[in-house]
């Protein structure tokens, strides 16, 4: 996922030992890359519906870059690491193992550094067997805090996946 903006802020914030004051324009990228790897099983599963429970690890390489050009100052900003994920899945079949609607709500907390939720819905496609197509729509809510250090990112729009299942 890749984001520019500019904007005037409404607000001063510190970023990096900057300070970007109130009513400055202010340009902003942000670059995230997600992986994710995880294993699910159903407690309930018949050729129309299946109930499960995953459970996902999780990497996640984020980077922001703030600018203010009429200030002068510039500041990026990285973050990387690892995380733990449980879930739960629902999936209702149109098409017995071909054509399904699916529902996912997954999180993890990391003691109080880091919560994370992930929820989405999707159209899922079984080309073959193993393989097939999703769309959909996800949201996904990601908080982390360290001494005196604060994120918070909300992310939400549609998806287009190809998907491997064993």
């Amino acid at each position: 996922v890749s984001m520019d903006a500019s904007n005037v802020i409404g607000r001063s914030f510190t970023f990096r030992g900057k300070e970007y004051t109130v009513n400055t324009r202010v340009n902003s990228s942000l670059d995230i890359d997600f992986v994710k790897i995880g294993y699910g099983f159903d407690v309930i599963s018949n050729p129309m519906v299946s109930l499960g429970l995953f459970l996902y690890l999780m990497y996640a390489d984020i980077s922001a870059k703030i600018s203010a050009p009429d200030l002068g100052i510039s500041a990026t900003g990285n973050v990387s690491g690892y995380s733990p994920a449980l879930g739960i899945r629902g999936r209702v079949y149109i098409i017995p193992n071909k054509l399904s609607l699916t529902g996912e709500l997954a999180g993890a907390e990391i003691s109080d550094i880091v919560r994370y939720i992930e929820a989405e819905a999707s159209i899922d496609y079984s080309i073959i067997e193993n393989l097939g197509l999703s769309v959909g729509y996800k949201t996904i809510d990601l908080k982390a805090e360290k001494d005196d250090k604060k994120g918070d990112l909300t992310l939400n729009g549609p998806y287009f996946g190809l998907f491997l299942r064993f």
